[in-house]
């Protein structure tokens, strides 16, 4: 089955990453760049929902593994929230939203992914309000 991305059904500028299905990081990285030649395909801010899986694959830095996300990300990326209720992912995730730049500046966390659409909804009135 592994990851999935598509267009979230109630909102068109949310793209979902479903990611609780087993893979790797091969794999990851092949929606990454599926999932960003979506988002190249819109001029308006885009907002990214993980739905994070319960941990990580193997690999000698998972970190490592998200920098080479960051890097490629197209512009109109308003936020990624990671939805995860896993204390390991939420950690990870933190440390890696502490240490990015980025992704300080568009990474959130959320319990679930109604939380995770009031974040997006606050950033929205955030950005038509300025």
């Amino acid at each position: 089955m592994g990851i999935q991305v598509q267009w979230d059904v109630q909102d068109p500028d949310i793209l979902v990453f479903d990611l609780r299905a087993q893979w790797d990081w091969n794999e990851f990285h092949a929606a990454v760049r599926d999932g960003i030649s979506m988002m190249n395909s819109l001029t308006q801010p885009v907002y990214v929902i993980t739905l994070s899986a319960h941990g990580f694959p193997p690999s000698s830095s998972v970190l490592s593994e998200f920098q080479k996300v960051m890097r490629i990300l197209p512009q109109n990326v308003a936020l990624i929230v990671v939805v995860t209720d896993n204390f390991m992912v939420e950690t990870i995730n933190q440390i890696f939203f502490r240490v990015s730049p980025l992704g300080r500046r568009i990474g959130r966390l959320a319990k679930t992914i109604d939380a995770a659409r009031v974040l997006i909804a606050e950033d929205r009135a955030k950005r038509h309000a300025s």
